[in-house]
């Protein structure tokens, strides 16, 4: 797809046979060729990631037992159910035949199963920590807000009154530890890039 996407002359252009003037036109055969290599594609990537970790066809409420940090390889539900509509039928079938029968699998299932649940407060320290992790290390305090404020209009009105709960936990705890601005702008606060020649 590369060789498409990044045009690397007229062999690799979107040309594709189509005679056309010199400049830049949009043609649905094109298009149309494009998603159905992309769909290939994704199915030849698919494919053996899913028979090397076949728990990732296994349907289960990993959140749960696990909280937001889903052990690798599993799925969600919904990313399990797109890979069905876009894999052939009997390859859905095959793998999860071969989940019933792996060791590792159903080992690791039964492991996770028989975890306890965990309770609301341990799943809203983890998502404490993430936030507090993406804070410090990028965008800093003021921007996380932002962001969070936009996807509560966009995406999640009914929990509006947990993330503006979360919202004033960390804006605390960014005041305490100076993660207000970005991790960029705090370094060069810090005197991090100056050149030392001149120092």
């Amino acid at each position: 797809m590369h060789n498409y996407v990044h045009t690397k002359g007229y062999k690799y252009s979107n040309h594709l046979g189509i005679p056309k003037s010199n400049f830049q036109t949009f043609e649905e055969k094109i298009f149309l060729k494009w998603l159905t290599t992309y769909q290939e594609i994704i199915i030849i990537i698919v494919t053996p990631h899913l028979l090397k970790y076949p728990i990732g066809v296994i349907e289960f409420d990993w959140s749960k037992k696990i909280g937001i940090d889903n052990p690798f390889p599993v799925l969600e539900i919904f990313e399990i159910q797109r890979i069905s509509n876009l894999l052939p039928n009997d390859y859905m079938t095959a793998i999860k035949k071969i989940a019933d029968k792996d060791k590792f699998t159903q080992d690791l299932y039964r492991h996770i199963e028989n975890i306890p649940d965990m309770t609301q407060e341990e799943k809203e320290l983890q998502i404490l920590d993430f936030d507090k992790s993406m804070i410090e290390n990028g965008q800093g305090f003021l921007e996380w807000e932002k962001q969070q404020r936009e996807w509560m209009k966009k995406y999640y009105n009914e929990d509006e009154n947990e993330i503006l709960k979360r919202i004033e936990i960390l804006r605390k705890w960014a005041i305490e530890n100076n993660m207000m601005k970005p991790k960029i702008e705090r370094l060069k606060d810090q005197g991090f890039f100056k050149n030392k020649r001149t120092a």
